[in-house]
C-alpha cells in the first residue's frame, strides 16, 4: 500500500485511527500487559503464540512488540538506524512450504548491521497447512539466535503440537465490556458523533467483545444530518437483521437482500448459521427445504475456503430463491 493510500485509509477508518499504539492502550489484562512490558524493557522475547477470539488484541499486540523487540518503532533514532522491519505473513492465505522457502527463510538469513532480533509475525495460524506448520518448526529451530516468532490464532487446536511447545501460549480472555463502553465513547466524543448510550449499549451487547467488529459496526452506523453534524442511525441486532433478510428472501427480493446485508455489516459465519438453521426447521420453503440446506451449506464451505463472501451468500440465496420457484 503506497504511503499516501495508507495514511487516507488511517485517517479515515476509524479501526485503523484508533488502534492502539502501545501495549497499556489494548484492553487486555494487566498480568498479560506487564509479561508484555517485561519483555520489551529487556528487548528479548521467546517465540510466542497469541490465542483468543477475533478482534481482542493479539495483531495489535503482535506488531507493537515486534516493532519495540526489532527496534523498527525507533529506526529514526541513531542507535536503530540499521533495525529490521517485522516480516507479517497472513498465514490464512499465505501458506505453502513456498513461503516457508522463498519470505521467510530469505527475511531470517539476510544479514544486518545492528544486533536488534528480527521477527516474523503469522497471523491466523491455525488456517496454515499441514506442510507448513510443519516446515515452520526447522525454521524456528534453526534461526533461534537472529529470529524470534509470533504466532496468532483463534482456535489452538489447529496448530500442530511441535509448534506449541516451542511457542509459550498466552490467552486472550474476553474483554471488560465497561472497558470497551469507556473506549468507544471516547472515540465517539473524538469524531463529534452524538448518541444514544442506550444504542451504543445494544451494539456491544449483540456483537460480543470483539473491538475490531464493534468499531465497524459504529462507523457502518455514522451518517452526518444536514447541518453536518455526525450521528448513529438506530442499530438493529443479529435476529432482527437476520429476520428481515429472511423476510427478503421469502419475498425473492434479492436485490433488498444485498442492500440489507451490507448495511447490517453481518458475521457471515453467522448469517450462514442462521439462514442454515432456519432451512432446517422449514422456515424457508418446506416443501424444498433438503436442497436449499445443501446450498446454504456450500455457502457455509466456500466462506470458509476463503471465496469473497458477499458473492458467495448472494450467488447462495440467489439459488435458493429459484429451488423456491423465484
Amino acid at each position: 500500500m503506497c504511503e499516501a493510500l495508507k495514511a487516507t485509509v488511517e485517517n479515515s477508518v476509524w479501526c485503523e485511527k484508533y488502534k492502539p499504539a502501545t501495549i497499556d492502550d489494548v484492553l487486555i489484562s494487566d498480568k498479560i500487559k506487564a509479561k508484555f512490558n517485561v519483555y520489551m524493557n529487556q528487548k528479548e522475547i521467546p517465540h510466542l503464540m497469541f490465542v483468543g477470539g477475533p478482534g481482542n488484541g493479539k495483531t495489535t499486540c503482535a506488531r507493537i512488540i515486534a516493532n519495540h523487540i526489532s527496534g523498527y518503532a525507533y529506526r529514526d533514532q541513531e542507535e536503530y538506524e540499521d533495525a529490521v522491519k517485522p516480516l507479517f505473513i497472513n498465514a490464512s492465505s499465505e501458506s505453502g512450504v513456498d513461503v516457508v522457502r522463498h519470505t521467510i527463510v530469505p527475511y531470517c538469513t539476510a544479514s544486518t548491521m545492528g544486533d536488534q532480533l528480527k521477527v516474523v509475525i503469522l497471523d491466523e495460524m491455525e488456517e496454515s497447512s499441514e506442510k507448513f506448520q510443519t516446515a515452520l518448526r526447522e525454521v524456528m529451530e534453526r534461526f533461534i539466535s537472529t529470529t524470534r516468532f509470533i504466532l496468532t490464532c483463534n482456535f489452538v487446536n489447529k496448530v500442530i503440537e511441535p509448534l506449541k511447545s516451542r511457542c509459550p501460549p498466552i490467552v486472550f480472555g474476553e474483554m471488560d465490556k465497561v472497558d470497551i463502553m469507556r473506549r468507544i465513547m471516547s472515540l465517539l466524543k473524538a469524531e463529534n458523533v452524538e448518541y444514544d448510550q442506550k444504542n451504543v449499549i445494544k451494539v456491544i451487547k449483540d456483537t460480543g467483545t470483539d473491538m475490531r467488529r464493534i468499531i465497524n459496526t459504529l462507523q457502518g452506523l455514522y451518517y452526518e444530518d444536514e447541518e453536518g453534524k455526525g450521528k448513529l442511525n438506530q442499530y438493529s441486532t443479529l435476529e432482527e437483521s437476520h429476520t428481515k433478510m429472511l423476510d427478503l428472501i421469502k419475498n425473492q427480493d434479492l436485490s433488498g437482500f444485498r442492500k440489507l446485508m451490507l448495511e447490517s455489516n453481518p458475521n457471515y459465519e453467522e448469517l450462514t448459521y442462521f439462514l442454515f438453521d432456519s432451512a432446517f426447521k422449514k422456515k424457508i420453503d418446506a416443501d424444498n427445504w433438503v436442497p436449499i440446506v445443501n446450498e446454504i451449506a456450500e455457502m457455509a464451505k466456500n466462506i470458509k475456503l476463503g471465496v469473497n463472501p458477499e458473492i458467495t451468500i448472494v450467488n447462495g440465496v440467489s439459488q435458493c430463491m429459484q429451488l423456491m420457484g423465484g
